[in-house]
């Protein structure tokens, strides 16, 4: 059995990879009842890991509760747990004593389904959960389930993708009111804020529709699932430099803001997850990978507007969510990818946007070595984990 450190950091999901890959036998795995982690998009790339093991691996999920039971909604209620229940259900979900809790999960479980359908009230959001730390939403489809449980209203309509991101303003007007409650005063001043938000959501959550329900002879993956976290993020501007001291890319980036009067600075991470095939794999023939270099490049290529294999009468329509990422992120954030066999990230405030055809004038960041023409190559991981790190700045 693996179990996953209550601790958490990317360095250590590095090592959970490692034990993944030492050995081909399946093994149960063990979540705790609650991490802490200062890294952004970690809940993410858990679930990243999560989502590997399930494809490779699969033995049973383990859940850490009390004896009693009395913390099991709290402990199913944490962001990385939910999706993986969900995944992991046919496998075998047990305590640390071997029994068998699907029973009692179960109508958890539809609490948060209905709460994520209906965007009120959603365990997340709740003021008094003690493991809160910031205010936060979690909203994952799982495309192997029935549409009308498997899809959330405020990405489909009639089992389709939504139009565009003014439908999901709308959708979404109540949660980003909610995860920008740290100043209700500044509502206007958060407007512009707020569509960056909505724009970010709406392009990535259509890539996972477009691109991570299914293999690559058009199969639908089962199960799968793709979802999204946004979350506030309040610190001084010491913890952060602290906490990425070892990683120059971004312990420059946090370095280059000015706080406010309490030494603070202001985020909201948007991290989107899918458990399908990965960008690599997708523009791929084969389900051999090529080099890492050849990777970073098809992962460029998903990044130059309208580039995309997709050659229905609706490529005009595909291919532009991730170069107008690029662009609302301009200047002002970072975002942070995991992909196949690819970690990368690039700060778009000291690296800003240039529009280009040409794969080779983009730039991307190795993720450990901070390095634009050499890389790491990672163990493979299912699906992809894109993170976004917003400023919120009022001046």
């Amino acid at each position: 059995m693996q179990k996953i450190p209550k601790t958490l950091t990317v360095e250590k999901i590095n090592e959970l990879y490692n034990e993944l890959y030492r050995d081909t036998k399946t093994f149960d795995l063990l979540l705790p009842n609650s991490i802490s982690s200062y890294d952004f998009g970690i809940s993410s790339l858990l679930i990243q890991y999560i989502n590997t093991w399930l494809r490779l691996r699969s033995g049973n999920l383990i859940i850490e509760t009390k004896e009693d039971y009395s913390d099991l909604q709290d402990v199913i209620n944490q962001d990385y747990v939910f999706p993986c229940v969900i995944m992991a259900w046919d496998n075998g979900i047990f305590d640390l004593k071997g029994n068998d809790i699907k029973h009692l999960i179960k109508p958890i479980n539809e609490e948060i389904a209905d709460s994520m359908q209906s965007l009120e009230n959603f365990p997340l959001m709740n003021k008094e959960f003690k493991q809160q730390k910031g205010f936060k939403s979690l909203l994952t489809c799982f495309d192997h389930l029935p549409k009308e449980k498997g899809y959330l209203d405020c990405f489909y309509l009639n089992n389709s993708f939504i139009p565009s991101d003014e439908y999901l303003m709308n959708s979404l007007e109540d949660t980003l009111n909610y995860v920008l409650t740290f100043n209700q005063s500044a509502r206007e001043k958060l407007l512009p804020i707020k569509k960056d938000l909505v724009s970010i959501i709406f392009e990535l959550m259509k890539n996972t529709h477009d691109w991570a329900r299914t293999d690559n002879n058009s199969k639908m993956l089962n199960p799968n699932n793709r979802g999204l976290l946004m979350k506030f993020v309040k610190k001084t501007k010491e913890n952060y430099i602290e906490n990425y001291k070892n990683h120059n890319g971004l312990k420059s980036y946090f370095d280059s803001f000015s706080t406010n009067l309490k030494d603070e600075l202001y985020f909201i991470e948007i991290s989107v997850f899918d458990s399908g095939i990965g960008y690599v794999n997708r523009f791929t023939s084969s389900d051999a990978l090529p080099n890492i270099d050849e990777q970073i490049n098809i992962v460029k290529d998903c990044l130059i507007k309208h580039n995309t294999s997709d050659k229905t009468i609706e490529k005009e329509n595909k291919g532009i969510g991730l170069d107008k990422i690029m662009t609302v992120l301009d200047k002002k954030g970072v975002f942070i990818l995991k992909t196949n066999n690819v970690f990368v990230f690039r700060n778009m405030k000291k690296n800003p946007y240039v529009q280009t055809q040409n794969k080779y004038e983009i730039e991307l960041f190795d993720y450990y070595t901070f390095e634009s023409n050499h890389f790491t190559y990672n163990h493979k991981s299912v699906g992809t984990s894109f993170t976004i790190v917003y400023p919120i700045t009022l001046s």
